[in-house]
């Protein structure tokens, strides 16, 4: 994936290995988790501005041309509004702050955990799917695109109007909590309100 694509919140994953509730990052925030299948994910976009190891994330803030330069990876909050934003939708980041190959393998989520792979999102895609095309529908590959499934989305979406704008099918049923944060795209503009789009990294493999 390259950095010219556009710039997503990020959802930290680990393999199942245990039951815990909660997981804290280098910063001391503390995320709810969720078991679904045999995966444990973090069921809330991160909102650190450091690197696991503790090296700092850049945060260009305001200045779009520094966010566009960014080679070592960037952060930033909706609008600039870390108190409105944080909580609730986390921080927006760069493909340069996700990548290993483009921070200099640091790890942008908390010890032990990582980014999703494509892998990672295709067997969550299939613990929620109860169709009988589940295997057709979602392959281990990387070169479907465009959408895919039936109602596996709505399975992922936080229920109501208070974060997704109306009409929301979302049922929350695998408690995944899916929320609309929007993006920042690779030129610095906020091309999404919040209530409408959610997006997320994925490393390739």
């Amino acid at each position: 994936m390259k950095k010219t694509l556009l710039l997503f919140i990020v959802l930290s994953f680990l393999v199942f290995t245990n039951r815990a509730q909660t997981i804290t990052d280098v910063q001391g925030n503390v995320y709810n988790t969720v078991t679904i299948g045999t995966q444990l994910w973090i069921k809330e976009n991160l909102r650190t501005g450091k690197y696991n190891d503790g090296t700092p994330i850049a945060y260009p803030g305001t200045n779009d041309v520094l966010w566009q330069t960014n080679t070592n990876g960037a952060y930033s909050w909706y609008q600039h509004d870390s108190i409105t934003y944080s909580v609730v939708f986390g921080a927006l980041y760069n493909w340069n702050a996700v990548s290993p190959t483009t921070n200099g393998g640091k790890n942008i989520c908390p010890f032990n955990w990582h980014v999703p792979t494509h892998d990672d999102w295709t067997t969550l895609e299939r613990n929620v799917c109860t169709s009988g095309t589940c295997v057709t529908d979602f392959p281990f590959d990387l070169t479907t695109v465009g959408y895919r499934g039936t109602t596996e989305g709505n399975k992922l979406k936080d229920v109501g109007t208070s974060y997704w704008n109306s009409p929301n099918a979302g049922t929350n049923s695998s408690m995944f909590t899916g929320l609309p944060a929007c993006k920042r795209d690779n030129l610095g503009a906020f091309s999404a309100t919040p209530g409408n789009f959610g997006f997320w990294w994925s490393l390739r493999r």
